[in-house]
Formats: C-alpha cells, structure tokens, sequence
C-alpha cells in the first residue's frame, strides 16, 4: 500500500512491478490485493496499461482499514488469561496505530530514507 501511494501519480502500476518493487512474491501479492480490492481500498485497472492503484487519497486510508481488510487486527483475549491485562494495553496501542493514516505512514518512510524492510 505504501508503494501504491508513493506511485498514485504515475497511474496504475501492475502487479509484477509491484512484486518486484516490495519484494513480496506475486503470488501472495495477489491474494492480499485481491482483499484490498474488496475492501475498496484499490481498484483495478484493465488492458495493457492496466494495474491496481489506491481507490482514494493515502490521507483517507488508515493503517486499520488495511489490517481489517487483511483480516490482521482482530485481537481475540480472554478475561480468564493470565496476560489478559498485557493484552488490553497491547489493543489500546493497537487502536493508535491502526489509526495513524497511510500518508503519515508514507512520511515516516520518506524520513527513514525510502528503506522497507518486509518479512514474512
């Protein structure tokens, strides 16, 4: 999503440059665009020059929208776990970060210099 929102300008970007650019492998970029395209979160461009972009502006896409969509933030505890009292502040962390915006995400990458590290 970031390299989406960095590329937004240039017009839809297909998914083997977007494979090769993250690093992620095409066939699981596939899957997850294919969950961020039902979510509405991009949208799909046919024919030769055709890709995937965002749907709209990186300023109205939060980091939540992107786990929700992806199906990552669902933090599932138990008021009989003994670390149910870890996990409660670990959601209330959570819910900051997953509101921070895909812009400010783009401005935090921008400072480190453009590096993206991705591990799966």
């Amino acid at each position: 999503m970031v390299h989406l929102g960095f590329l937004m300008h240039t017009g839809p970007v297909q998914l083997q440059a977007l494979s090769k650019q993250s690093g992620v492998p095409g066939s699981f970029l596939q899957q997850l665009i294919l969950d961020l395209k039902t979510a509405k979160l991009v949208k799909s461009t046919r024919g030769v020059y055709g890709g995937y972009q965002l749907a709209r502006c990186p300023s109205l896409i939060s980091i939540g929208d992107i786990f929700f969509a992806l199906g990552l933030a669902n933090i599932d505890y138990e008021s009989s776990n003994p670390l149910a009292s870890f996990w409660r502040q670990m959601d209330r962390h959570m819910t900051d970060f997953l509101a921070m915006s895909l812009q400010s995400t783009m401005t935090d990458v921008e400072k480190t210099q453009g590096v993206l590290s991705y591990q799966i």
